[in-house]
């Protein structure tokens, strides 16, 4: 190729879990050029009943790069949580900081919803097929209460992991209700899904604990299941914690 030509590198993958110096150096000296970058995130056409909401993540720190281009979703307004981000990367990848330009971009996009907002989108950051994997994990701080109440659920962790589920979906009610609607037109299936998501883990704790009875999770639990095609949320935290639930109660 003219050496004047800008290749544009996506990684080992299409969608790889992140791009190490190393490996950008390597590409760079095979190619005989310094390359762009072509990054596909928050891109989501290949998950499209899921949304990518985390910063990008996992980048050349001390690389020299010529231009960077980020793929964003079908979702405009939605994409530019993690657009922001990349923008802080472009600027500086030595000092790039993931969480820290999220939060930034959180805060910026969404001024007073931005604590809802961040506990929305926290739980709608990773995107896993066959083929791909990309973004940080999704609730990783309720994945973890989650797993501490199953190490030992007594009424002090129970009590703990129905506050966050209960401040968790206090957020999706008041996004529900003052999000501006061309953003909440974007992301009301899995603003939905999760409500139905987070009702069922709510339930289920109160069955284990006998407060409430199995035909009440059950119902809840059937309407999880018929909207799971169609909008994808939370699948290794709270929606996997359904059906840990579901199989407690069937031991």
């Amino acid at each position: 190729m003219d050496k004047d030509i800008l290749v544009l590198y996506t990684g080992e993958k299409v969608v790889p879990d992140g791009l190490r110096d190393v490996d950008y150096a390597r590409a760079n000296k095979l190619y005989g050029r310094q390359l762009g970058i072509w990054w596909n995130y928050p891109v989501s056409d290949y998950l499209e009943a899921k949304l990518a909401l985390g910063p990008v993540e996992k980048l050349p720190m001390a690389a020299e790069i010529p231009a960077i281009f980020f793929n964003p979703m079908k979702h405009a307004e939605l994409s530019k949580i993690s657009l922001a981000t990349g923008a802080d990367y472009a600027l500086n990848p030595g000092k790039y900081d993931a969480q820290q330009a999220w939060h930034k971009a959180l805060k910026a996009q969404y001024g007073s919803l931005a604590a809802d907002m961040e506990a929305f989108a926290d739980q709608s950051q990773h995107m896993v097929v066959s083929w791909a994997v990309i973004g940080p994990e999704d609730g990783a701080e309720l994945r973890q209460q989650m797993n501490a109440y199953w190490q030992n659920p007594n009424d002090e962790s129970r009590k703990k992991l129905l506050a966050d589920l209960s401040k968790l979906d206090q957020s999706i009610v008041k996004l529900q209700a003052e999000l501006p609607p061309n953003i909440l037109r974007e992301c009301q299936p899995q603003l939905e899904q999760l409500h139905r998501i987070v009702q069922a883990d709510m339930l289920g704790v109160q069955v284990l604990a006998g407060e409430k009875t199995k035909a009440d999770f059950t119902k809840v639990l059937e309407e999880v299941k018929a909207h799971d095609k169609d909008a994808r949320i939370s699948e290794t935290a709270a929606r996997a914690f359904v059906d840990e639930l579901y199989t407690h109660m069937n031991d």
